[in-house]
């Protein structure tokens, strides 16, 4: 996509391992003029074996957020919903099964 007045991100970041590796390590260590991490050590990853792991992995905050967002949607469909229908649906069930 392009952002008006900038480069397109694609010819930044191409569409590809590197591409996302090198966006990761920008959007890690630049995000709020360098200070990402450190407000994720205070708020998110107060253990320092945790911290160090957390690191290592490339855009954290990103799969931090994920994650988050499907570990609430669980327990709401299981607590604040629990007098609705509701289907829990496995990735690994439903991109693994055959046509048909």
């Amino acid at each position: 996509y392009e952002i008006e007045g900038k480069l397109d991100q694609l010819d930044i970041y191409p569409n590809d391992m590197e591409g996302l590796k090198s966006h990761c390590k920008v959007f890690d260590n630049d995000w709020f003029e360098g200070s990402n991490f450190a407000i994720e050590k205070r708020m998110v990853f107060k253990d320092v074996e945790l911290q160090e792991l957390a690191a290592k992995i490339p855009c954290r905050s990103d799969f931090f957020r994920y994650v988050q967002w499907h570990n609430n949607a669980f327990k709401n469909a299981r607590t604040k919903y629990s007098d609705k229908q509701t289907r829990i649906i496995y990735y690994e069930r439903f991109m693994n099964r055959e046509s048909g």
